[in-house]
């Protein structure tokens, strides 16, 4: 399945509620930066778009929206997120590592 699939298929998840919008947005903001695997690269400037702080300023959203989405995302099978373990990855500014899931296609088999 291609990133745009991923995207397409959650995009009529009827459990990814009709009144936030913001874990669609941020998974396509994601397609645009992923490889074919899933792995999200950073953005033009450099930006690290799996941190949740940067993507809450890239998209003019909360902070606590976008942890809230990448739970989500991650909750419906969309994602893997990885969060940084407390210490010193978590000082130095890592909040983790995300991927999108892209698993083979039903019709694959």
């Amino acid at each position: 399945m291609s990133i745009a699939d991923v995207i397409m298929r959650a995009s009529i998840d009827r459990r990814i509620s009709v009144n936030s919008a913001i874990p669609l947005k941020i998974l396509g903001h994601w397609g645009w930066h992923a490889d074919e695997n899933g792995a999200i690269h950073t953005d033009l400037d450099g930006q690290q778009l799996t941190d949740p702080n940067v993507i809450a300023k890239t998209l003019g959203i909360s902070r606590g929206a976008a942890f809230k989405a990448f739970g989500t995302l991650a909750d419906l099978g969309y994602i893997e997120w990885d969060k940084a373990a407390w210490g010193a990855e978590r000082r130095s500014g890592v909040t983790g590592r995300v991927r999108i899931i892209v698993s083979p296609s039903p019709s694959a088999s």
